[in-house]
């Protein structure tokens, strides 16, 4: 006999010999299976041990693919091969199943990589620290681990003995720890905020360290002011302008004089302790205001950056650069390079601490990511960010604090300033496009005051996470023509898309209802009446200038996984932009935003690809007038327009000159004369006495009742559509009025002299 990958292999007559015998021993077998099976797993899996967490790797490879993610490194200590099946990952002890094994299997003796990142598994490691958990399906935890701050490219790790240390990362490679020491932070003895008057500041630190500190902005090192004495914290509104009277922030810099006129200031402190060993500790970071009381009751951001970071010639992400300088400075030949401030994505990210005040008490202070935002706003002087929370700065992908009412965290914020967008966005909120919602700050800059501007929520993979339920990486955003999110070979699917929508008959019913699986048509059409009744004059369709369209990649569950196209708002400053002379009209609410072409786009929005295919179907066009209608009577009430204005401390009768009292009226004549209606503009009336009871869905919207009733204005051309929607406990009894029916959902013909309708409901008996 031999031996055939561990099993015993008989040859000729001895097999009827040895055939009882096997037998025998195979049924004993089962029942020794039988009676200890479950407990040889555990037996087993109690040989798996954590060996290795990292929670802060910036630069460390995890396989061929050149991945790099925080990981949990498990060891199978034992003698036996050992399947993970029924253990779990979790850092949360009262969720232990957050991140199933099941499927892995340890060789005896060998390492295993778990990556913990959000996007790739169901948990991500915060690096100040948290505890880890390994536990079996009972909810019996093997194993718990207490891992501390890590710094970057470091690791807990499991040494030769069982003890924990702190040492270099070695993912998948066996423990040689190199210890690392920590040096606590240095303490300041008043905190970030506003005070009335000077102070002297004491900083400390434990024995046998050095404090460094800096007074603007830099990142403190050895060649750093020591602390030695208390430093005096005053009201530095008097001193000269260091960050405002930068001169290369623009192109042509050497006609530009920057105003010197000295502006607020708040005193800033970054500090530093480092011991005898060189080792240091984390920068502490702080910013004071003093005697300045006009933002008591404000919102006010400090940015607090490395100079170099932002002004310096390499790697200055505010200024021109020095390639772009050399090739100004000498004769302006050849090819202009790109400035600094126009360059994108990530490797001109820099590190900074945003500190947030909330009627003078600081809210949230946090390491960050910033890069210069926007298009044509990089040409400014007063140039606007992108913000970035990130593991890599403070051990978390969103911010420790909600901006906004919602609730919601934030991945990413930008700082832009026009309030126009502002309004025209949040004017839309609840119709189901996205939107950026806003708050009002004052940036000081390392410092210094910059301007006043708007925390905005940042379209990103996070952001369609967060609200429409679209995983990370499986989004498309498509943006000015290219890929905002995704990979690159996502334009083949919008391009493929465009061609469709410019090759395809729409007149053609069976074509239309199949573009309903393609396009969210209803987010297409909202998008539409939105920019056109405001006048964004500053959109372009060819070029998806100020377009954006998002869509899952593959068919996921959830409601918006579902691979159509729709639309989000975005940019609409143009509103109040001083347009009239290049429309040729007295008042810009004047303008045909169907047949006039905005001003950086080569058609206007009637003869874009997507109106020109789509008006071909008669339905469409009902759907169209019916939604525009429908917004025009809500979204853009004079009452629901000036509560919106009132927020920001304007009106509808003074914001861009009295725009929304003026435009109805235009804009009920240029979409009549755009579909061709021929009827009249007559009143739908509903009444409903008691809301509690049930509503009333009129086409896309449910009207709210005013004292029992709502009137809203809508073409004769076109049939309306009623459902009444019973609450809980009630049920529907009939329309009374214009059409007696006891149809939950009817089509109403408007007709000259107005309709109403009276929804009827009575609790269930």
């Amino acid at each position: 006999m031999k031996k055939v990958n561990g099993g015993l292999v008989l040859k000729g007559n001895k097999r009827r010999k040895y055939k009882g015998i096997l037998l025998l021993a195979v049924l004993s077998f089962l029942f020794l299976a039988l009676m200890m099976g479950l407990g040889m797993k555990e037996r087993l899996q109690s040989q798996i041990i954590i060996n290795e967490i990292c929670s802060n790797n910036e630069n460390y490879v995890l396989d061929e693919n050149e991945k790099i993610e925080d990981y949990i490194e498990l060891y199978n200590i034992g003698a036996y091969d050992c399947s993970l099946d029924g253990l779990y990952l979790s850092d949360d002890i009262y969720e232990l199943q957050k991140l199933s094994l099941e499927g892995i299997i340890i060789p005896a003796g060998e390492l295993w990589l778990i990556p913990c990142e959000d996007e790739v598994n169901s948990f991500s490691i915060n690096n100040k620290g948290e505890h880890i958990y390994l536990s079996n399906d009972k909810g019996e935890i093997l194993e718990q681990i207490e891992v501390g701050k890590l710094e970057k490219d470091t690791a807990y790790i499991r040494n030769a003995t069982g003890e924990w240390q702190i040492g270099n990362c070695t993912p998948a490679i066996p423990n040689e720890v190199e210890t690392k020491i920590l040096v606590e932070p240095p303490v300041l003895s008043y905190c970030s905020g506003f005070y009335d008057d000077a102070f002297e500041l004491e900083i400390s630190s434990n024995a046998d360290t050095i404090i460094y500190y800096t007074l603007d902005g830099s990142i403190p090192d050895e060649s750093s002011y020591i602390y030695e004495n208390p430093i005096e914290v005053y009201d530095k509104s008097a001193d000269a302008n260091i960050w405002r009277s930068q001169q290369k922030v623009v192109r042509n810099w050497l006609e530009y004089e920057p105003d010197q006129t000295p502006v607020q200031k708040a005193f800033i402190v970054r500090a530093m302790a480092m011991d005898n060993s060189g080792n240091k500790s984390d920068i502490v970071t702080a910013t004071y205001f003093v005697g300045i009381d006009e933002y008591n009751e404000q919102d006010v951001v400090s940015l607090v950056v490395d100079p170099d970071d932002l002004y310096g010639d390499e790697r200055g992400i505010y200024v021109t650069g020095a390639d772009y300088d050399n090739w100004y400075l000498n004769g302006e030949e050849g090819d202009q390079p790109l400035p600094n401030f126009r360059q994108k994505g990530r490797a001109w990210e820099r590190e900074a601490v945003f500190e947030l005040f909330d009627d003078s008490v600081s809210v949230l202070q946090q390491p960050v990511g910033i890069r210069i935002q926007g298009a044509s706003g990089r040409e400014s002087r007063l140039k606007r960010f992108s913000i970035y929370a990130r593991k890599e700065y403070n051990g978390s992908d969103v911010f420790d604090y909600a901006f906004f009412d919602n609730g919601a965290p934030s991945h990413s914020i930008v700082l832009r300033e026009p309030v126009t967008d502002v309004i025209c966005q949040e004017v839309m909120e609840g119709r189901g496009l996205p939107y950026q919602r806003a708050r009002r700050v004052y940036l000081f800059l390392n410092g210094e005051f910059f301007y006043a501007t708007y925390i905005r929520e940042k379209y990103s993979e996070q952001y369609f996470e967060q609200y429409y339920g679209i995983d990370e990486d499986n989004l498309i955003i498509i943006e000015g023509a290219a890929v905002g999110s995704g990979v690159e070979t996502d334009m083949v699917h919008f391009n493929e898309f465009y061609k469709y929508m410019e090759e395809t008959d729409f007149s053609d019913e069976s074509r239309y209802q199949e573009l309903g699986g393609i396009m969210d048509i209803q987010s297409y059409i909202d998008f539409l009446v939105t920019n056109i009744y405001l006048g964004n004059m500053d959109i372009a369709f060819e070029k998806t200038k100020n377009v954006v369209m998002w869509r899952s990649r593959n068919p996921e569950e959830g409601e918006y996984s579902d691979c159509k196209w729709r639309f989000a708002l975005y940019d609409m400053d143009s509103v109040t932009w001083n347009s009239k002379n290049f429309y040729e009209v007295e008042h810009r609410a004047e303008i045909n935003s169907f047949a006039q072409k905005p001003e950086h786009a080569d058609l206007p929005y009637n003869q874009s690809a997507f109106f020109v295919a789509l008006k071909q179907n008669e339905n469409f066009c009902r759907q169209f007038v019916l939604s525009f209608m429908d917004i025009l009577n809500t979204y853009f009430s004079l009452e629901r327009v000036d509560e919106t204005l009132m927020k920001y401390d304007k009106s509808v009768e003074d914001w861009a000159e009295g725009y929304m009292v003026k435009r109805p009226e235009y804009m009920k004549r240029y979409l009549a004369e755009e579909f061709g209606l021929n009827g009249t503009i007559e009143n739908v009336t509903l009444y409903n006495e008691d809301e509690t009871q049930g509503k009333i869905i009129l086409n896309t919207i449910t009207p709210e009742m005013v004292n029992g009733s709502w009137t809203g204005e809508y073409f004769t051309d076109y049939s309306v559509t009623v459902t009444a929607e019973p609450m809980a406990g009630y049920e529907f009894v009939g329309w009374s009025g214009s059409v007696i029916s006891e149809e939950t959902t009817i089509e109403v013909p408007v007709t000259e002299g107005g309709v109403e309708l009276t929804a009827e409901f009575q609790k269930i008996r």
